[in-house]
């Protein structure tokens, strides 16, 4: 990912392959990148990074997307969100291009300098009356009289009032919008054909029935979509107080997929679990196609606290898929 970013930067071409391809006498599965740029810096990344490269005379034959340089809005607050602040540190490693944005910046609907927004955990609030989403903060906050002139303008709450409108109108005009965590709710509000998963006969479940706090979790992943390009069959997760989703019936023809789900009764890898029988086919990951963008849903905290490398891919996924064309282009 630093390779691919790095060549964009520097103005040079990037292809994202969705098909499995064959080259130097080296099988690749749908997944592969390849990179349009000189010698020296394939030299370079090779040295700096322990990456391998397969030099070819022509780009390969096979369905890909050509990437185009990212611009992305990282949500934060004033006062600092802990997983913001890791997911920061995550894109700056990956030499990610990216801007911090308050709510005031995505109330005032002024979104068109980018590509991709990533609402890190605690961002989205629940939508009145429906599943509530843990990790949600809504302060009072400090007296804006007290706060210097140049910080007042981060202060303030997502809401569903305002912001959220502004966000979904993003991504109805093409944008890509990534929630993880608690900031899942975001499918509530965009009322894509989904519920709460953890309810027994129409209530949510009680902490005597069920309780998994920071725990890792085994995941089924579906290879259906780019999202999931570089991951096996299965994944471990970290899961805590993670929202749950059921698709509802017809939901794939609306545009809304599942890309992970924990397909066992008994999905805890490490940590613990009170009443993890009710996680079976539980949604963790969802692709949903809105307006002509795309919203990614993440339960289980892909990035927590910038540890979790094994699921970075999938935020890193989301961000290319979101802001490429999705009609893979062939070259015969």
């Amino acid at each position: 990912f630093t390779a691919v970013n790095r060549v964009l930067a520097a103005g040079d071409d990037a292809w994202w392959y969705t098909d499995e391809i064959t080259v130097g006498g080296e099988t690749f599965p749908a997944g592969a990148f390849y990179l349009e740029t000189d010698r020296d810096v394939v030299e370079r990344l090779a040295q700096e990074k322990g990456l391998s490269f397969v030099g070819v005379n022509d780009r390969p034959a096979g369905g890909a997307m050509q990437l185009e340089p990212v611009k992305i809005g990282l949500w934060d607050r004033y006062g600092g969100s802990m997983p913001s602040g890791w997911t920061r540190m995550i894109l700056e490693d990956f030499e990610f291009d990216f801007d911090v944005l308050y709510p005031p910046d995505f109330d005032e609907g002024d979104l068109d300098d980018y590509d991709v927004l990533v609402f890190e955990d605690g961002a989205i609030p629940a939508l009145e009356g429906g599943p509530a989403g843990g990790g949600f903060f809504r302060g009072r906050g400090p007296d804006p009289e007290t706060v210097p002139d140049e910080y007042r303008q981060r202060m303030g709450s997502v809401t569903a009032e305002t912001t959220v409108p502004e966000i979904l109108d993003f991504v109805r005009e093409g944008g890509a919008a990534i929630a993880i965590g608690s900031s899942a709710n975001l499918a509530y509000h965009a009322e894509l054909p989904v519920d709460n998963h953890l309810v027994e006969n129409g209530e949510p479940l009680t902490r005597e029935q069920y309780f998994t706090p920071g725990s890792v979790l085994d995941m089924k992943v579906d290879h259906a979509s780019p999202l999931t390009h570089g991951f096996d069959d299965r994944e471990n997760v970290l899961f805590s107080h993670s929202p749950t989703f059921s698709l509802r019936a017809g939901a794939e023809g609306q545009g809304v997929r599942r890309i992970g789900w924990y397909d066992t009764p008994n999905p805890l890898k490490s940590g613990w679990a009170w009443g993890e029988r009710y996680l079976e086919n539980g949604v963790g990951a969802i692709e949903a196609d809105y307006g002509q963008g795309k919203i990614f849903l993440f339960g289980p905290k892909i990035t927590f606290r910038a540890q979790a490398h094994g699921t970075f891919g999938f935020l890193f996924n989301g961000i290319y898929y979101g802001s490429a064309d999705d009609s893979p282009i062939s070259q015969d």
